[in-house]
């Protein structure tokens, strides 16, 4: 059932199954204990090997589970066909299930009885991978029974929890799909816990506005194309400048934030004039033409008249960005700055 269901639905679908099989195992246990304690003579040292068997068999066979998943996803990956693979998956797991609950539990030196035991395991698996094989071939008419089927490496630990999922599902929510940036879903989210950590620790929080200068004529005049990869351009140069631990955000069409920890307003501005720098004198080379781009950037900062909350700070941050849009733009303009270009 695991393995028609990994094969069919994916891991998701998997893993409460794999729970019910654990936990199954353990009532199971438990109502097994209660009946040898009801009995009249009750053999303590049957009971012992009792709980300590049922044990074992309940932590291999979520050991189990785990492996022939495992096994099953490496086998697809190099070019197995479902038979085969199903084949090969479960006659491993069986082989080191049964050697190894006889070797702690039953301890059982003769191989003879092993083998015997574990003949019939297989049989039995391969009738199983038959029957699959022919289910997914003949009832869904499946594509599985190919051999180039495009599986995910299975994480041994995504059948168990759901972070796999949920860390796929904070990417698709959280970055910006042509950038590679975060996005202002993730600022909103994540900037109210960074200011009051910072807060706590007695550090201001600098917040840096930025706006690609002529970003529309560079549309209007190159392309679209040519302008995503100026938005691209942009977020290389903001991340190869930023600190370990501070975030470049785009927050909509050409404007981003870069969110600062721990920064007085000077070293608020020198960041800013750095990063402006950076992106001016690493001009664009496209076929036979050079671009240069420039940004305009408005600071603001916590433990100021800017205020705390996000929204006062990219308040602050976008009228000093406008006052520095309209002094000719390419420069930084902070809480007593003058709208000084950078670069000229």
């Amino acid at each position: 059932i695991v393995l028609v269901l990994y094969l069919r639905e994916g891991a998701h679908a998997v893993r409460p199954v794999a729970w019910c099989l654990a936990a199954f195992s353990l009532l199971s246990m438990c109502f097994s204990e209660l009946v040898l304690l009801s009995a009249e003579n009750p053999a303590s040292a049957l009971q012992l090997h009792n709980i300590f068997s049922q044990l074992i068999g309940t932590a291999l066979l979520f050991v189990d589970v785990l492996l022939v998943l495992t096994s099953l996803s490496w086998l697809r990956q190099r070019g197995f066909n479902v038979l085969g693979s199903l084949l090969l998956s479960t006659w491993f797991v069986l082989a080191f299930d049964s050697v190894l609950y006889e070797t702690l539990v039953s301890r059982q030196t003769e191989l003879s009885l092993i083998g015997q035991t574990l003949l019939g395991k297989m049989g039995f698996a391969a009738l199983f991978a038959l029957m699959s094989a022919g289910y997914f071939r003949w009832i869904e008419g499946s594509s599985l029974v190919g051999k180039n089927q495009d599986l995910e490496a299975l994480d041994l630990f995504s059948v168990l929890t759901y972070q796999k999922q949920l860390a796929q599902l904070q990417q698709q929510i959280y970055l910006d799909e042509l950038t590679g940036a975060y996005n202002r879903r993730y600022l909103e989210a994540w900037f109210p816990e960074q200011s009051e950590l910072d807060q706590k620790r007695g550090f201001l929080t600098g917040v840096l506005l930025l706006d690609i200068d002529h970003f529309k004529q560079v549309n209007d005049q190159h392309g679209h194309a040519v302008g995503d990869v100026v938005l691209k351009h942009v977020v290389q140069r903001l991340n190869k400048q930023i600190r370990r631990g501070d975030s470049a955000i785009r927050i909509g069409g050409e404007e981003f934030v870069v969110v600062l920890s721990g920064v007085t307003e000077r070293e608020l501005q020198a960041q800013g004039e750095l990063m402006a720098q950076a992106i001016f004198t690493s001009p664009l080379h496209l076929d036979d033409r050079e671009l240069r781009v420039s940004v305009t950037i408005g600071t603001a900062i916590t433990g100021s008249r800017d205020g705390r909350s996000l929204s006062s700070l990219l308040a602050a941050a976008d009228r000093r960005l406008y006052r520095g849009k309209h002094a000719g733009r390419n420069r930084v303009v902070g809480f007593n700055a003058h709208p000084a270009a950078t670069n000229s």
